[in-house]
């Protein structure tokens, strides 16, 4: 993805009608199925914000290829890491 791009979904995602459903509907399906307290992998995670809600459950680290994205993510308190992820197994 252009990074012009990432830099556009961190301006917005937090206001934008899209963004916000798509949090509200995996926060939805997803949180009755985890363990509040667990570790969170969000994968591919952009700018971060949606998974964000996972931090609210346990920790979260959130992994993607782009620098500056993880960078946005680490700006929104989602753990960031890139290359090796310390998941045992």
């Amino acid at each position: 993805m252009e990074m012009a791009e990432y830099r556009r979904m961190a301006e917005t995602e937090e206001t934008h009608w899209w963004y916000a459903a798509t949090r509200a509907l995996l926060r939805q399906l997803l949180e009755p199925s985890l363990t509040p307290g667990g570790t969170f992998l969000d994968v591919g995670a952009g700018t971060g914000a949606t998974g964000a809600w996972l931090a609210d459950l346990g920790t979260l680290v959130a992994v993607d290829f782009e620098h500056e994205a993880l960078a946005m993510a680490a700006l929104i308190g989602a753990g960031a890491a890139l290359g090796k992820l310390f998941f045992p197994g």
